[in-house]
């Protein structure tokens, strides 16, 4: 058992599930503002989209869940095309999962939206789901944000690798 729990974790086969419904919630009121400076100057604008999803995993419908979350990952596997990130981690008794998601750029993430749409009623029955975006606030994100729950965090600072000028 521990075996396929590993497997799970390092395919990342319930990853999917999190910003699929982060962003099947559509996105958050919150107005449109300029990325904040950090403390060397600003930030440059960021194109990828970063997601975390917090699923709690209601009493007796674990392998529910992980039915369905490999119906997530099967999907993100062959039908996105902008997902660069998909991953899922249980807690010690697999009564939560952690999903973390990174896409390529905003049409990415609709464009996974889409796909998942179908397999979140499902999933919603199998727990229950929190969520944050941490990306740039264009007004697109903004927009679709709009009346979820899903939290909208901004980039503030961040390490990056160092590059050609």
């Amino acid at each position: 058992m521990k075996l396929k729990w590993i497997y799970w974790v390092s395919t990342g086969l319930l990853a999917a599930i999190a910003l699929g419904l982060l962003l099947a919630f559509a996105l958050e009121r919150r107005h449109v503002s300029q990325l904040e400076a950090n403390h060397s100057g600003s930030l440059k604008t960021m194109k990828e989209i970063q997601g975390i999803g917090r699923l709690k995993i209601h009493d007796g419908k674990l392998e529910e869940f992980k039915r369905i979350a490999s119906q997530f990952m099967q999907v993100v596997r062959t039908k996105d095309t902008g997902t660069l990130q998909y991953e899922l981690y249980f807690n010690e008794d697999q009564t939560e999962c952690l999903v973390l998601e990174r896409y390529r750029d905003f049409q990415s993430l609709l464009e996974h939206q889409h796909n998942v749409a179908g397999l979140m009623d499902a999933l919603l029955k199998t727990c229950t789901v929190s969520s944050e975006v941490c990306a740039t606030a264009t007004p697109e994100l903004i927009k679709a944000l709009e009346g979820s729950p899903v939290r909208l965090f901004r980039p503030y600072q961040a390490l990056r690798p160092s590059g050609p000028p």
